[in-house]
């Protein structure tokens, strides 16, 4: 960060782009005032200079969204992740595994709401939409296929979830091997 801030400037887009990776690292160690920091001055600039239908910006947005969820601010959260959300449908398409990715963090917000039946339709569109950019065998997918299932398992359709987890791990033992951590 330090090196794309002294060549290229604080307020170029690429320096926004790694400040926004660096406050990913602190959102995962749970540093998120760093990382709200960061994330807000990325998006200030990928916004002011990229403008609202440039991919960056939609990824910024989302990873704010995605740190208001974690911090307990749905209010916060809510907007800029259905914002993100809007923009890549327009700019990559229904169809494209970012817009899948999109769904699923505006379907998270909403079960961590316990707002179960605005969540399963967005699980459900993301479910299909990993499918058919990434494959039935995909990692996403079967991300896609556990967060439908955690859902069922909230909501007490427990018939359902479980063909979604049987699935799942199969997916994830083909792509990870079976003595693979997260298999157990």
């Amino acid at each position: 960060l330090a090196i794309s801030e002294k060549v290229l400037g604080p307020e170029d887009p690429d320096s926004a782009t790694v400040q926004n990776n660096l406050a990913l690292v602190y959102a995962a160690v749970g540093a998120y005032a760093k990382a709200e920091a960061l994330f807000k001055h990325a998006l200030t600039v990928h916004l002011t200079i990229l403008g609202r239908e440039d991919p960056r910006s939609a990824s910024t947005m989302t990873n704010l969204g995605d740190l208001y969820r974690r911090m307990g601010a749905p209010g916060e959260a809510e907007p800029l992740l259905a914002d993100a959300l809007a923009i890549l449908e327009k700019i990559q398409g229904p169809e494209h595994p970012e817009t899948a990715k999109a769904l699923n963090n505006l379907a998270v917000l909403y079960d961590s709401m316990g707002a179960y039946a605005k969540a399963e339709p967005l699980y459900m569109r993301a479910l299909a939409t990993s499918e058919n950019a990434n494959g039935p065998w995909h990692p996403q997918t079967a991300s896609s296929l556990s967060n439908l299932a955690v859902l069922y398992v909230s909501t007490g359709a427990y018939a359902k979830a479980k063909p979604l987890y049987v699935r799942a791990l199969g997916i994830h033992e083909v792509a990870l091997g079976p003595l693979h951590p997260r298999i157990a």
